[in-house]
């Protein structure tokens, strides 16, 4: 397995929630699976296994290592990206110039070289995650007014969060359950290796988060809160397949799409909105803060919580852009010149 193999792994593990728009969660060798079925037996292919091999090998013994010593990993891939090894350069260059017109190339350098530190922290620190416990969990990512969730419980209401791919939205999700008395439901789109999504599952929910895979969103939704008060995590800034069902808005400076998912959820069972805003407070350690973006969902309709959660991301990257996921090919699909009539019909 060579060094394309092990970035591209990792990115995979780092994003499993949302593959980059245009894409498909086949990442070559260490990333793809299918399976051999004959005579009533499934024999792993020898994907399966390299990628079984690898996860054991070394993501298992690497995630016991401390996060200093990761952070070594950071530091190589970051000084051959000096070097001119860069994952996905091109999409991100094109990306920061469309974004940010007004800057020199020198601003925009800057901002690039930036976001490849803090993305390649992103892999040591998620390679952590994974062999983290509940005292380093809470040490690394704080979450500042957790009176907010404790009042929704005391409610018996359930409520969504919405976040996106911004500073470690991994770890903010993944300790939240130790903050509050709600059970927390995360939806993602599951990989298609069958390995590293069972693998990433099991690590995600080690601290009480039920991934649930977005086909069995509703099912999940509605057998949790008819029991309890439930949070139900939304990562929503990621490129909806189908450019007429979803959400557009101008965000960034340019015509966006945004998946209906969590407005529509919100809207259906009229469930307050949150977004999970996440702040890098020095390397290795962030703050959740929960701002609510909407109480009574059912009256105000799913595009304008996805507006108002649109703003709020907006004006994060804005501030601080190097902790945004640039890496995403997030504007490859334009608005359909038919949509409002599509839409209206």
């Amino acid at each position: 397995m060579n060094f394309k193999s092990l970035e591209t792994t990792m990115k995979c593990i780092i994003i499993s929630n949302a593959p980059p728009c245009g894409t498909s969660n086949q990442f070559s060798l260490s990333v793809s699976v299918s399976y051999l079925c004959g005579g009533g037996q499934c024999k792993p292919t020898f994907a399966y296994n390299m990628t079984k091999f690898f996860i054991y090998l070394f993501i298992k013994p690497m995630a016991a290592l401390p996060l200093p010593v990761l952070y070594l990993l950071s530091d190589f891939l970051y000084l051959l990206m000096r070097m001119g090894f860069a994952y996905r350069k091109k999409v991100v260059i094109a990306n920061l110039k469309e974004t940010f017109p007004e800057k020199s190339d020198a601003e925009l350098r800057s901002i690039r070289f930036s976001f490849y530190r803090h993305f390649y922290d992103l892999i040591s620190e998620t390679i952590r995650t994974t062999g983290m416990g509940r005292s380093e969990a809470l040490k690394r990512c704080r979450v500042t007014n957790p009176e907010l969730l404790n009042q929704f419980f005391e409610e018996n209401r359930s409520l969504i969060a919405v976040g996106g791919h911004y500073n470690n939205w991994e770890l903010a999700a993944f300790v939240q359950p130790l903050y509050t008395q709600l059970y927390t439901l995360g939806i993602y789109s599951p990989l298609s290796n069958k390995t590293i999504d069972q693998f990433m599952v099991k690590s995600r929910g080690k601290f009480g988060m039920e991934m649930v895979p977005k086909r069995l969103a509703i099912r999940r939704m509605e057998a949790s809160m008819s029991r309890r008060p439930t949070i139900t995590f939304f990562l929503s800034d990621q490129c909806p397949k189908n450019p007429y069902r979803a959400f557009w808005t101008s965000f960034l400076g340019r015509e966006t799409s945004f998946p209906y998912g969590a407005g529509v959820y919100a809207t259906k069972y009229n469930l307050p909105v949150i977004y999970g805003r996440v702040e890098k407070v020095s390397r290795g350690k962030y703050e959740l803060t929960c701002i609510v973006l909407e109480e009574n969902s059912a009256r105000t309709g799913a595009d304008d919580i996805l507006e108002k959660f649109s703003r709020e991301l907006e004006a994060q990257i804005i501030d601080k852009p190097e902790f945004w996921l640039w890496t995403h090919k997030r504007w490859k699909r334009a608005k359909p010149d038919d949509y409002e009539k599509v839409n209206k019909d």
